[in-house]
């Protein structure tokens, strides 16, 4: 009866130890289970801040080629093909313009239709710009042949536009607050200095 009572007591110890080792086993097992969980949400969350990073740079792209407009021009210069490269551009109530152009000792003339009455005329007064961040008034005196006319006195320093240069070009980077420019329209007029003949009016399709 002794021995009986020994190995029912050695029975209960062993069942223990394997309830233990299943217990333990158990609790790894789940504890894995739940690192691997962990790791594929974090996974996830970094797939979903991605997504979320690329849709915020798409609706950047949308709301950029909503609300830019890109022109090339080509006039007759005195020093061979004037080319005019133009980016309008309508943000946080500004109209931003760049303007590249292949030469660089030329200013920029640019007119906007401010009367709202379709045209281009004598009654609107514009900006003959100069690369050192200088101006003048300057106006479309008949928009047949395209002849501009300015003021004879020393340009003004400007607080909407500065330039940069490099060998054989010239950008101009202006920038409007629409409220004070109070376009009606978006008809504009440019031309530059040393142009023969007439500049180019045209729509340049933004809300304004």
């Amino acid at each position: 009866m002794g021995g009986l009572r020994v190995n029912f007591k050695n029975l209960i110890i062993f069942s223990l130890f394997i309830c233990l080792g299943a217990s333990l086993f158990i609790n790894v097992f789940f504890c894995m289970q739940t690192l691997d969980l962990r790791n594929e949400i974090e996974k996830q969350k970094d797939q979903i801040n991605n997504l979320t990073s690329q849709i915020d740079s798409l609706n950047d792209q949308i709301d950029d080629l909503m609300h830019t407009r890109n022109f090339t021009f080509e006039l007759p210069h005195h020093f061979g093909f004037l080319r005019m490269e133009l980016t309008f551009r309508i943000s946080e109530g500004n109209l931003s313009i760049t303007a590249k152009l292949n030469q660089t000792q030329c200013g920029f003339v640019l007119v906007f239709d401010r009367n709202g009455d379709g045209a281009i005329t004598i009654h609107d007064e514009g900006w003959l710009l100069y690369g050192s961040s200088k101006y003048l008034p300057a106006y479309v005196t008949n928009i047949t042949s395209g002849e501009y006319g300015f003021p004879m006195c020393l340009p003004f320093s400007s607080s909407f536009h500065y330039s940069t240069e490099d060998e054989n070009e010239i950008t101009f980077h202006i920038s409007f607050p629409l409220d004070t420019l109070g376009l009606q329209n978006d008809l504009a007029y440019v031309s530059a200095e040393g142009v023969l003949g007439r500049g180019v009016l045209f729509h340049f399709n933004l809300e304004v």
